[in-house]
C-alpha cells in the first residue's frame, strides 16, 4: 500500500469512528527534528482538542508488520488508544482551570489566520484583524510528555471571564513567543538545495502555526538586521512563512503567482494563509501587503 492510500484509508477509518464528534485534518508540516511530515489532527468540536499523530510513523510500522489485515488492525487501535487518552486526560485537566481566569491567563496565546471566507467561524469568536488576516485565540495545554492541545477562546468564554478582547492580546503578546518561541531554518537544513537568494523559514518550535511568529516583537527587526535590507514574506502556510532579502529583483505579481500554485496545489484549504506576499520596512519597523 502506498503512502497516499494509506493516510486516506486512515483519515476515513478515524472518521467513520468518531463520526460527528470531531474533524479529522491531514497536513504536511516541519516535525522537531526539522523534517517535513505528515500530521493527522483529531479536533473534536465540543472540546477544541487537537492532539496529532505522525502518519509517517504509523506508515512504517504498518509496513514493518507485513501490510496484512492484522497490522491494519494494530495500526487503527493504536491510533484510537492515543487520540482518546490525550482528549480525556488533557482535557479533564483543562476543564479543572478553565472557569478561573487567573488559572489559565498565562496559557492564553494567538494563531494567524487568513480572514477571507472565514466569516462565519469568526462570528463567535474574539480577534484583532492585523492586514487582512486575523488574529484569534487559543489556549495551550501540555502535559510535560510533547502531548498538546489548544482550546479555541469563544466570546462566550471571553465573557464568563468579563475580560476584554484587549486583555487577551496583551496576555497573548507575553505568553505565546515564551510557550512558542520562533526557529528558523534553510532550505538546507532539510536536506534540499539552497536557493541562490538566500531564504529562511520562520515558525515556531511547536512548528505549528508558525506563521504567527511574524507578530513577535522583534523577530523581523533582527531577521532585517542580518540582511541589511527590506524583507519579502511570502506566507507558505499557517505554519511557516519565508522570509527573503527584498533586492528589488522580484515583482509582487510574480511571488503572488508562485503563492496560488503552492495554496492550490500544495496546501489543504485550512493551512492556506494568504494569496499574496508581504514586506517588511526595515526603516518604519512595519509589515504591509505588497
Amino acid at each position: 500500500m502506498k503512502f497516499d492510500e494509506f493516510k486516506e484509508k486512515v483519515k476515513k477509518e478515524m472518521q467513520e469512528y468518531f463520526q460527528d464528534q470531531c474533524e479529522i485534518r491531514i497536513e504536511k508540516i516541519v516535525n522537531n527534528d526539522g523534517v517535513l511530515k505528515t500530521a493527522m489532527y483529531l479536533k473534536r468540536a465540543d472540546q477544541n482538542v487537537s492532539p496529532v499523530c505522525w502518519l509517517n510513523n504509523e506508515y512504517s510500522q504498518f509496513i514493518k508488520e507485513g501490510e496484512d489485515q492484522s497490522a491494519w488492525f494494530s495500526c487503527i487501535k493504536r491510533l484510537k488508544e492515543a487520540f482518546l487518552s490525550v482528549q480525556e486526560d488533557m482535557a479533564q485537566k483543562l476543564a479543572e482551570k478553565l472557569p478561573d481566569y487567573r488559572k489559565i491567563q498565562d496559557q492564553i496565546v494567538y494563531r494567524l489566520i487568513r480572514k477571507e471566507d472565514k466569516e462565519k467561524f469568526l462570528e463567535n469568536v474574539p480577534y484583532l484583524s492585523f492586514l487582512d488576516l486575523a488574529i484569534v485565540f487559543y489556549i495551550l495545554e501540555t502535559d510535560g510528555s510533547g502531548n498538546s492541545y489548544y482550546c479555541l477562546i469563544r466570546k462566550d468564554l471571553m465573557r464568563a471571564w468579563k475580560v476584554s478582547i484587549l486583555e487577551l492580546m496583551e496576555r497573548a503578546e507575553k505568553n505565546t513567543p515564551h510557550l512558542l518561541p520562533p526557529r528558523t531554518f534553510r532550505f538546507s537544513d532539510f536536506g534540499l538545495l539552497d536557493t541562490s537568494v538566500p531564504v529562511k523559514i520562520l515558525t515556531n518550535e511547536s512548528l505549528i502555526y508558525g506563521a504567527a511568529t511574524v507578530l513577535y516583537k522583534g523577530v523581523l527587526e533582527k531577521l532585517s538586521e542580518e540582511t541589511g535590507t527590506d524583507l519579502i514574506l511570502i506566507p507558505s502556510s499557517v505554519h511557516e512563512v519565508l522570509i527573503l532579502p527584498d533586492t528589488n529583483e522580484i515583482e509582487a505579481k510574480e511571488l503572488a503567482e508562485i503563492i496560488k500554485q503552492v495554496n492550490d496545489k500544495e496546501l489543504e484549504p485550512q493551512e492556506i494563509l494568504s494569496g499574496h506576499p508581504y514586506c517588511f520596512v526595515r526603516e518604519t519597523g512595519t509589515l504591509k501587503m505588497m
